[in-house]
């Protein structure tokens, strides 16, 4: 195919009339490319963020559960069509039923900080608990966060640090932040310096290199 330089010269203008043609067919795979040629004005194109929104809706219309989860994003996060934002949960409620694990995490957050919908740490808690289940690093901090403040469940170190640790161990810069945190403090569970000294480590390794390749200071670095 043209966007990838199979079989011709590669070309993102030739990938975009092939597009064209094959989503007249309804093929989710090719709108949801030009939803995001559309979106950011690859292939010669100019950025029509209201052009990329149709593309996207088209393609969620389909059952694209990931096309639903970014369709939510854009109503929520653009300027264009703010009359839609009411939209924003139907769609992720949609993508989350289709199994996207990144929906359920989103409408957790939404609940814990109640984002277009009313405050509720106990639905919070529910849909990072799906999310969490599937490995979601990010969902096991949050989740282990509500433990640990007690937030509509009752208070629970023991439950907070082994979800930090999950977090952690799976890779999440912010559970490994939290769960030296733990280790150090000894909250939880047994103190452990030494652990809680390579965690911090680490994660200031991660904190640096991610620093480098996105020319970030680590100080703004969102953990």
């Amino acid at each position: 195919m043209s966007e990838n330089g199979w079989g011709g010269k590669k070309s993102l203008k030739s990938a975009i009339d092939y597009y064209d043609k094959a989503a007249d067919k309804k093929v989710p795979a090719t709108i949801y490319s030009l939803a995001t040629f559309h979106e950011n004005g690859l292939g010669g194109l100019k950025m029509d963020k209201s052009k990329a929104m149709d593309y996207y809706r088209q393609d969620a219309e389909l059952g694209h559960a990931v096309c639903m989860y970014d369709l939510s994003v854009m109503l929520d996060t653009s300027d264009v069509r703010p009359q839609l934002k009411a939209e924003v949960m139907p769609w992720l409620l949609r993508s989350a039923s289709a199994g996207l694990v990144a929906a359920e995490y989103k409408i957790g957050t939404r609940y814990q900080q109640g984002r277009g919908v009313q405050q509720d740490f106990v639905a919070a808690g529910a849909w990072f608990i799906r999310a969490a289940r599937s490995g979601h690093g990010q969902a096991q901090l949050h989740l282990g966060e509500i433990y640990e403040k007690g937030m509509g469940v009752k208070r629970d170190h023991g439950a907070a640090r082994q979800l930090f640790e999950l977090s952690a161990k799976g890779g999440n810069l912010g559970g490994v932040v939290k769960y030296a945190e733990v280790l150090a403090k000894g909250i939880g569970g047994k103190q452990d310096i030494v652990e809680a000294y390579v965690c911090a480590e680490s994660a200031a390794s991660a904190a640096a290199a991610y620093a480098n390749a996105s020319n970030t200071p680590v100080g703004k670095l969102a953990i």
